[in-house]
């Protein structure tokens, strides 16, 4: 065979493989990411174990025997924090901070009112944050809808009850805090992202990657999945946090963000230990391809009718030790006057 027809024969191979990879999906059980890492030999991770559907979730770690394979050896990617707000504020404390492990942290969703005449949301989560104050985390995460309709009214609102909130506060953007003012939202608490134009950052902390996606509008754009695979880039164990739970599996049609499965092929890929959601007004979690997803979007708001998880109001503690990642729901114990 002639050097002209063997690499026509190569091209077209190349061709025939790269169709065969973009049709792959991912399943429940198993998923089949769209880029591979190169193999390291730093040590597995431990990361939660999943609970049933209808079950608290307990702080008992499985070992994970994947995600030394899938860590990620090349070059680090820098982490890209939020340039101005609340969260930028944050995470310039905990970086003058010296972190040893374990630490822990909190995640809360979903704090809104019904409305600003309905305050019954706000009142919950003041008590919320009596009970985290009493387990001082590190952090908390606030997984989105800090509010109903996002406007000043409620942001000031929601401010000065973080004021008694004893911990660093990050937040993430939801759909209802953006959906009709998100520069509002976005000059109080993230600053938008110079490579995605929306809220979306990470820091690292304690030997972990956390990354906020901005997917309030229920999807991320061709630019989030790029920025995100770039951040993604890094030996260190990963955490993911976003508004809207991945529209897949057991919560499928539920009005999560459609299209997950590139979103999931990476965080098989690169090996990240959790996903944190809210959205939902429940608790609840899955297993897929070697990643924990957490749908926590229990801290104040009228809780969800839907017959999935845990309905009753409270919020996650995830402890990050040398060899393990746990997390446990805590449900509210102080009764409302």
């Amino acid at each position: 065979m002639d050097e002209r027809k063997l690499r026509k024969l190569l091209l077209v191979l190349t061709l025939v493989g790269i169709l065969v990879a973009c049709g792959s999906g991912v399943s429940e059980e198993k998923a089949i990411p769209s880029v591979q890492p190169v193999a390291t030999s730093v040590p597995s991770v431990t990361t939660v174990i999943s609970p049933t559907a209808t079950s608290v979730p307990t702080a008992t770690p499985v070992p994970t025997s994947t995600l030394a394979s899938s860590a990620y050896l090349g070059e680090e990617t820098p982490a890209e924090p939020p340039s101005a707000g609340l969260a930028a504020e944050s995470i310039a404390t905990l970086m003058s901070r010296s972190v040893s492990l374990p630490f822990a942290f909190v995640a809360i969703g979903d704090t809104q009112d019904k409305n600003p005449k309905d305050t019954s949301g706000s009142a919950i989560f003041a008590l919320l944050i009596q009970q985290i104050n009493e387990l001082k985390p590190d952090f908390v995460i606030h997984l989105g809808d800090v509010s109903d309709r996002g406007t000043a009214y409620e942001l000031d609102r929601f401010d000065g009850l973080i004021a008694e909130l004893e911990s660093p506060l990050l937040t993430v953007a939801g759909n209802h805090d953006t959906k009709s003012r998100r520069r509002l939202f976005s000059g109080r608490y993230i600053a938008p992202s110079s490579s995605t134009e929306l809220m979306d950052y990470s820091f690292d902390y304690g030997g972990v990657r956390f990354i906020v996606l901005d997917n309030s509008k229920y999807y991320l754009s061709r630019q989030q999945l790029e920025w995100l695979e770039r951040q993604l880039r890094t030996p260190k164990r990963k955490i993911v946090s976003m508004h809207c739970p991945p529209d897949y599996g057991r919560w499928q049609d539920m009005g999560g963000m459609y299209a997950p499965e590139a979103f999931m092929r990476l965080m098989k890929a690169y090996g990240v230990s959790l996903v944190y959601s809210g959205h939902l007004h429940l608790h609840n979690s899955m297993m897929v391809a070697g990643t924990k997803y957490i749908i926590s979007g229990c801290g104040g708001g009228t809780l969800s009718g839907r017959e999935l998880g845990v309905k009753a109001h409270g919020f996650d503690v995830i402890r990050v030790g040398v060899e393990s990642i746990q997390t446990e729901f805590v449900r509210l114990s102080v009764r409302r006057p």
